[in-house]
């Protein structure tokens, strides 16, 4: 063996430095990060420069965010099949108290709504929308517990719960619109009835459901079910909200937020809200006293009254995206002032008037006031329920087209100047338009509940059928 021969050996059986050494499982780290840089910049949307972005993935995101606010849709609607009904009759709790527990949680989402959506940039979408989910999960699971309390504390508990989801619906909604919103800034009365319809899904199944699972699991498992519901989105919340940037808002002062309040002498947004709210309310003085009168009237079961109070809800979700798309072509006045009128129409059918006074016609009664007192049981058949129906489809039809076409009407009746100064305005608009109809939503429950301590649910529906009149 030559020299030369030993020198390659001795070379070969050389160990290699130990900063050349490269492992397998810091190869595949690094590619694993460098596959997740590429997927989070594939599907990073950034908010502030969103039109230069695919559209595939702002409908992406847009599809996740309406998707995810099914859930608290359906959270604040699935008790209006049980919860008066269990209120009044288990716990003892007075009609006008139970109204007063509705028109609170609307009053405050009202409030908060209104909050959130002028603070919303400085509080930031992505912390609001997560923190909304997270609040509310917490809540309902609380809620189940409520129905081993006494009389007093289930109303003062009722109260602390719902203030507390109030904050956490309002969060959710405003977030969502911003986030909508700014993934679409030229289509936002689009996206609005997008978010709006796919979350009218929660309307629709809620009470559904909310009476399927009270005839099933009872209280506890009707709540609980409905927080597995909200920690779903939580988690889903957690895996989509990174791929959303949104640019901090810096050099803007109280005072530019606190522009709002120059869209109040204005008349033309005050007469748009103003439709809203009476129509809003034709529907709202419905959510704690139409269950007990389906109840007591027609003996129906908490599924099929579920089934009765979805049917608005029906209607609403199938209209929506077609009032929205129309209102954008052809303005939104025309769509609103139909709305009186059907909405007569549906508080005409809805108890159903005409078989009521028919039936009154054949009792004799001995008071002067006689009319303002219940029906007797079974005084009217199940096939009128039929009629009911189609009240509560004119209802949510309605409805629809006074609230679809909300949002274009107000920003065409916004003076220039004032587009000027709001650089936040659709924040602003958006949280008018929500809030006015949780607004409405708080009224209706009250007056109902004062009503019924004296009034019947057809002669309510006789005032408000005048209200609408006037």
């Amino acid at each position: 063996m030559t020299q030369d021969d030993k020198q390659s050996l001795i070379i070969s059986d050389e160990t290699p430095p130990r900063d050349s050494i490269v492992s397998i499982s810091t190869i595949s780290e690094t590619r694993a990060r460098s596959a997740t840089r590429i997927i989070s910049r594939s599907i990073l949307v950034h908010v502030s420069d969103s039109t230069t972005a695919p559209f595939w993935k702002r409908a992406l995101l847009l599809s996740v965010i309406s998707l995810n606010c099914i859930a608290p849709v359906h959270c604040s609607s699935f008790f209006f099949p049980f919860f008066p009904i269990v209120a009044e009759d288990d716990k003892l709790v007075s009609p006008s108290l139970v109204g007063n527990l509705f028109g609170v949680l609307y009053f405050l989402v009202f409030f908060f709504c209104l909050l959130f959506g002028v603070f919303i940039k400085v509080l930031g979408p992505k912390f609001l929308y997560f923190t909304g989910f997270l609040v509310m999960t917490v809540v309902m699971f609380l809620f189940a517990f409520l129905d081993r309390t006494t009389t007093t504390w289930f109303v003062v508990y009722s109260f602390a719960l719902i203030f507390t989801f109030s904050i956490s619906l309002a969060a959710i909604y405003t977030s969502s619109y911003s986030i909508g919103m700014g993934l679409f800034p030229n289509n936002q009365n689009t996206v609005l009835a997008i978010i709006d319809t796919v979350a009218g899904i929660g309307y629709v199944v809620g009470p559904i459901i909310g009476g399927l699972l009270y005839d099933n699991v009872g209280w506890f498992g009707s709540w609980t079910v409905t927080a597995a519901l909200t920690l779903f989105c939580l988690i889903n919340s957690l895996v989509f909200l990174p791929f959303i940037k949104i640019d901090n808002i810096e050099g803007e002062s109280i005072k530019d937020y606190l522009n709002i309040f120059r869209l109040i002498p204005n008349v033309n947004l005050a007469s748009i809200i103003g439709v809203n709210l009476v129509v809003t309310i034709c529907w709202s003085y419905q959510y704690n006293s139409l269950g007990p009168f389906l109840e007591r009237t027609y003996h129906l079961s908490y599924q099929t009254i579920g089934y009765v109070m979805s049917v608005p809800n029906i209607s609403y979700t199938i209209l929506l995206p077609i009032i929205g798309i129309a209102s954008e072509k052809l303005g939104g006045r025309v769509f609103i002032w139909l709305s009186l009128p059907v909405q007569m129409l549906a508080l005409v059918f809805t108890p159903p008037l005409y078989y009521i006074f028919q039936d009154r016609a054949h009792h004799t009664r001995a008071s002067v006031n006689a009319s303002i007192f219940p029906l007797p049981h079974n005084s009217l058949e199940k096939d009128y329920i039929g009629v009911t129906y189609l009240g509560q489809a004119l209802l949510g039809i309605g409805y629809t087209l006074a609230y679809g076409a909300m949002y274009v009407d107000m920003d065409r009746k916004t003076p220039a100047i004032l587009k000027k100064k709001l650089s936040n305005l659709p924040e602003i608009l958006s949280s008018l338009r929500i809030s006015s109809y949780f607004f409405a939503n708080g009224i209706g429950p009250i007056i109902s509940g004062y009503l019924e301590s004296v009034l019947s649910f057809d002669d309510q529906t006789v005032i408000f059928i005048f209200v609408l009149i006037t």
